[in-house]
């Protein structure tokens, strides 16, 4: 969509922009996209969501040039350094995804959420650093 915009802005200038459907379906997709990433992020802890959109974003935005766009991509050898890489992203996302200091962290928010839940302080569990 941003492609066919700067398309019409450099054949129309901002009349073109302003009078073109990907602007609009541009601006209503980031939108959503902000919004539904928004409630995946409260809906559940950070260390179950943020795997999810590290990986996602580069297959999605692949697959979106490519089947809607007709983008080419290289091929030939430079599938070797791009698989290499796609690799190195998966293996660091697992290893962030159960990084003990995640793990931990994670833990402390689930029982501070049980001790607001039973209406006591979250702020008094162990390990939770005391505030002036």
């Amino acid at each position: 969509m941003i492609k066919e915009t700067a398309a019409q802005f450099n054949a129309r200038g901002f009349v073109g922009v302003f009078t073109t459907w990907q602007t609009y379906a541009a601006v209503g997709t980031g939108i959503l996209g902000i919004v539904l990433m928004q409630w995946a992020l409260h809906l559940g802890p950070l260390l179950a969501a943020q795997p999810g959109f590290t990986l996602m974003d580069p297959i999605v935005s692949i697959f979106w040039g490519v089947l809607v766009y007709h983008e080419v991509t290289r091929q030939g050898l430079w599938l070797i350094p791009a698989a290499i890489a796609g690799g190195a992203i998966c293996f660091g996302v697992v290893l962030l995804a159960r990084s003990p200091l995640l793990v931990a962290l994670n833990e402390h928010d689930v029982a501070a959420e049980r001790a607001a839940a039973r209406g006591e302080n979250p702020n008094l569990l162990p390990g939770t650093p005391v505030t002036p």
